[in-house]
Protein backbone atom coordinates (compact mmCIF):
# COMPACT_ATOMS: atom_id res chain seq x y z
CA UNK A 1 0.00 0.00 0.00
CA UNK A 2 1.49 3.56 -1.01
CA UNK A 3 0.08 6.97 -1.06
CA UNK A 4 -0.93 8.48 -3.94
CA UNK A 5 -0.90 12.12 -4.46
CA UNK A 6 -2.26 14.03 -7.33
CA UNK A 7 -2.07 17.93 -7.61
CA UNK A 8 -4.13 20.28 -10.08
CA UNK A 9 -2.56 23.08 -10.92
CA UNK A 10 -5.15 26.06 -10.82
CA UNK A 11 -4.45 30.20 -10.57
CA UNK A 12 -7.09 31.79 -8.60
CA UNK A 13 -9.54 29.10 -7.77
CA UNK A 14 -13.11 29.41 -7.74
CA UNK A 15 -14.11 26.61 -5.69
CA UNK A 16 -12.74 22.95 -5.00
CA UNK A 17 -13.71 20.12 -2.43
CA UNK A 18 -14.46 16.75 -1.65
CA UNK A 19 -18.08 15.46 -2.99
CA UNK A 20 -20.08 12.74 -2.03
CA UNK A 21 -22.34 12.50 -4.42
CA UNK A 22 -24.05 9.01 -5.14
CA UNK A 23 -26.97 9.29 -1.69
CA UNK A 24 -27.96 5.86 -2.79
CA UNK A 25 -27.97 3.33 0.26
CA UNK A 26 -28.43 0.62 -1.92
CA UNK A 27 -25.59 1.52 -4.53
CA UNK A 28 -23.25 0.62 -1.41
CA UNK A 29 -24.97 -2.27 1.04
CA UNK A 30 -22.17 -3.01 2.87
CA UNK A 31 -23.00 -1.55 6.75
CA UNK A 32 -20.42 1.51 6.00
CA UNK A 33 -22.84 3.89 5.11
CA UNK A 34 -21.24 5.78 2.75
CA UNK A 35 -24.48 7.57 1.71
CA UNK A 36 -24.09 9.78 4.77
CA UNK A 37 -20.28 10.72 4.52
CA UNK A 38 -19.84 13.98 4.64
CA UNK A 39 -18.80 16.85 1.67
CA UNK A 40 -17.54 20.23 1.81
CA UNK A 41 -17.07 22.77 -0.78
CA UNK A 42 -14.46 25.76 -0.43
CA UNK A 43 -15.04 28.67 -2.06
CA UNK A 44 -11.86 31.30 -1.85
CA UNK A 45 -12.37 34.53 -0.67
CA UNK A 46 -10.01 36.90 -3.61
CA UNK A 47 -7.32 36.37 -5.20
CA UNK A 48 -5.67 33.26 -4.12
CA UNK A 49 -3.02 33.15 -6.65
CA UNK A 50 -1.17 29.58 -8.28
CA UNK A 51 -0.93 26.89 -6.52
CA UNK A 52 -2.27 23.12 -6.67
CA UNK A 53 -5.77 21.70 -4.97
CA UNK A 54 -3.69 18.62 -4.23
CA UNK A 55 -5.72 14.99 -3.34
CA UNK A 56 -4.36 12.67 -1.38
CA UNK A 57 -5.06 9.26 -1.22
CA UNK A 58 -3.89 8.06 2.31
CA UNK A 59 -3.26 3.83 2.57
CA UNK A 60 -5.67 2.28 5.62
CA UNK A 61 -6.36 -1.56 6.52
CA UNK A 62 -9.77 -0.98 6.67
CA UNK A 63 -12.92 0.32 4.75
CA UNK A 64 -14.50 2.21 8.00
CA UNK A 65 -11.62 4.94 7.88
CA UNK A 66 -12.17 7.98 6.21
CA UNK A 67 -8.85 8.26 4.06
CA UNK A 68 -8.90 10.70 0.89
CA UNK A 69 -7.73 14.52 1.94
CA UNK A 70 -8.49 17.67 -0.52
CA UNK A 71 -6.04 20.78 0.12
CA UNK A 72 -5.26 24.20 -1.89
CA UNK A 73 -1.17 24.56 -1.84
CA UNK A 74 0.04 28.10 -2.94
CA UNK A 75 2.71 27.73 -5.14
CA UNK A 76 4.62 30.33 -2.79
CA UNK A 77 4.79 28.98 0.71
CA UNK A 78 3.19 31.23 3.00
CA UNK A 79 4.75 33.65 5.59
CA UNK A 80 3.64 33.72 9.29
CA UNK A 81 1.06 36.08 9.30
CA UNK A 82 -0.63 35.40 6.03
CA UNK A 83 -3.96 34.56 5.33
CA UNK A 84 -6.33 32.70 2.80
CA UNK A 85 -9.86 33.85 3.80
CA UNK A 86 -12.05 30.92 2.43
CA UNK A 87 -15.91 29.75 3.03
CA UNK A 88 -18.04 27.04 2.96
CA UNK A 89 -20.48 27.11 0.26
CA UNK A 90 -23.38 25.09 -1.61
CA UNK A 91 -23.16 24.02 -4.65
CA UNK A 92 -24.62 26.71 -7.13
CA UNK A 93 -23.48 25.16 -10.49
CA UNK A 94 -24.37 22.10 -12.80
CA UNK A 95 -22.90 18.73 -11.22
CA UNK A 96 -20.98 16.13 -13.05
CA UNK A 97 -23.21 12.83 -11.74
CA UNK A 98 -21.54 10.19 -13.32
CA UNK A 99 -18.69 8.88 -15.56
CA UNK A 100 -18.69 6.11 -18.13
CA UNK A 101 -15.50 5.42 -19.78
CA UNK A 102 -15.81 8.73 -22.42
CA UNK A 103 -18.27 9.96 -21.14
CA UNK A 104 -19.43 12.68 -18.41
CA UNK A 105 -23.26 13.48 -17.87
CA UNK A 106 -24.41 16.56 -16.37
CA UNK A 107 -26.90 18.97 -15.61
CA UNK A 108 -27.52 21.88 -17.61
CA UNK A 109 -29.69 25.27 -18.09
CA UNK A 110 -33.02 24.14 -20.12
CA UNK A 111 -32.76 25.29 -23.37
CA UNK A 112 -29.43 26.27 -23.61
CA UNK A 113 -27.10 23.80 -25.67
CA UNK A 114 -23.94 23.51 -23.68
CA UNK A 115 -20.05 23.37 -25.42
CA UNK A 116 -18.18 20.68 -23.64
CA UNK A 117 -14.83 22.71 -22.67
CA UNK A 118 -11.91 19.97 -23.07
CA UNK A 119 -8.00 20.18 -21.22
CA UNK A 120 -5.56 17.29 -21.63
CA UNK A 121 -1.74 17.09 -20.26
CA UNK A 122 -1.38 15.03 -23.60
CA UNK A 123 -2.94 13.84 -26.36
CA UNK A 124 -6.06 14.73 -28.44
CA UNK A 125 -10.25 14.98 -28.31
CA UNK A 126 -11.96 13.86 -31.09
CA UNK A 127 -16.14 13.63 -31.84
CA UNK A 128 -16.53 16.02 -29.17
CA UNK A 129 -20.36 17.13 -28.81
CA UNK A 130 -23.34 17.24 -26.00
CA UNK A 131 -26.67 16.04 -26.44
CA UNK A 132 -29.39 15.95 -24.10
CA UNK A 133 -29.85 12.92 -22.32
CA UNK A 134 -32.66 10.85 -23.03
CA UNK A 135 -34.45 10.52 -19.58
CA UNK A 136 -37.29 13.08 -20.03
CA UNK A 137 -35.43 15.13 -17.45
CA UNK A 138 -35.38 18.58 -18.27
CA UNK A 139 -31.49 20.68 -18.60
CA UNK A 140 -30.06 17.16 -18.23
CA UNK A 141 -26.95 17.50 -20.50
CA UNK A 142 -24.13 14.43 -21.41
CA UNK A 143 -20.66 15.67 -23.05
CA UNK A 144 -19.40 12.78 -25.12
CA UNK A 145 -15.69 12.52 -27.14
CA UNK A 146 -13.27 10.12 -27.83
CA UNK A 147 -9.83 10.45 -26.99
CA UNK A 148 -6.20 9.03 -28.15
CA UNK A 149 -3.21 9.17 -25.80
CA UNK A 150 -0.11 10.21 -26.91
CA UNK A 151 1.95 7.24 -24.59
CA UNK A 152 1.74 5.24 -22.01
CA UNK A 153 1.69 8.14 -19.44
CA UNK A 154 -0.60 9.29 -17.36
CA UNK A 155 -2.87 12.08 -18.96
CA UNK A 156 -4.77 14.80 -16.92
CA UNK A 157 -8.09 15.86 -18.20
CA UNK A 158 -10.36 18.77 -17.39
CA UNK A 159 -13.79 19.31 -18.91
CA UNK A 160 -16.86 21.60 -18.22
CA UNK A 161 -19.57 23.24 -19.73
CA UNK A 162 -20.32 26.34 -21.50
CA UNK A 163 -22.61 28.66 -23.11
CA UNK A 164 -21.98 31.36 -25.29
CA UNK A 165 -22.04 34.09 -22.28
CA UNK A 166 -20.75 32.03 -19.32
CA UNK A 167 -19.37 28.27 -17.66
CA UNK A 168 -22.71 26.27 -16.80
CA UNK A 169 -20.78 23.55 -14.57
CA UNK A 170 -17.76 22.39 -12.63
CA UNK A 171 -15.17 21.26 -13.99
CA UNK A 172 -14.58 17.79 -14.15
CA UNK A 173 -10.59 16.48 -13.58
CA UNK A 174 -9.72 12.76 -14.07
CA UNK A 175 -6.31 11.17 -14.34
CA UNK A 176 -6.84 9.16 -16.88
CA UNK A 177 -4.22 6.10 -17.14
CA UNK A 178 -3.44 4.31 -20.65
CA UNK A 179 -2.58 0.35 -20.35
Amino acid sequence: MRTVASAFADHGPRGFGLLQRDRNFDHYLDGVRYDLRPSLWVEPLGDWGEGSVQLVEIPTDDEIHDNIVAMWVPKQPATAGTQLARQAAPERRAQVRRRIPGRSARRAAFGVRPRAILWASSGTFSDVFTEAVPDSVPGHWRALFDFTAAGPGDVDMRLYLRSATSTLSETWLYRYRPF
